[in-house]
């Protein structure tokens, strides 16, 4: 079966964090008795990390669907959850930080290293996300090639 890539749903009031946050540094770094006194340099410095941490998840979070594994990336982090292992996905709304741009979730309860745990995740289609993720946990092992 062909891999699947979706990236996260993003819902607008995080776009408009980010959006407002880069507008707030660019008008701090560009104010006129700022720029004249060379702190400019230093909010720069100060809020690009800031940017990055805002922008970089929103540029990069996806979920790729192979034979084997569910691999989530968001920012700097990465998941790679083994297909053999996912116990169940219920939908859920919960804000806690996880992997997923908008609050439109899906929970995915996995076994790892013996141990329940969770990760939320908020593909584009949840419904094709879905049907893959069927398809692909019902497919018989293909562990002896």
């Amino acid at each position: 079966m062909q891999t699947l890539v979706l990236t996260s749903k993003i819902d607008l009031w995080l776009v408009a964090v980010a959006v407002i946050a880069t507008a707030l540094l660019t008008v701090a770094a560009t104010r006129p008795p700022l720029a004249d006194t060379g702190k400019v340099l230093g909010i720069v410095l100060s809020g690009i990390p800031l940017l990055l941490l805002l922008w970089y998840p929103l540029c990069n979070t996806r979920y790729t669907l192979d034979d084997q594994n569910l691999t989530v990336r968001s920012g700097l982090f990465h998941w790679n959850i083994p297909l053999t292992s996912i116990q169940g996905i219920e939908p859920s709304r919960d804000m806690a930080s996880a992997p997923a741009l908008s609050l439109d979730r899906l929970r995915i309860r996995y076994l790892q290293d013996g141990q329940p745990n969770s990760i939320l995740i908020s593909p584009t289609d949840q419904t094709l996300f879905m049907q893959r993720l069927g398809a692909l946990r019902s497919k018989p092992s293909q562990a002896a090639n």
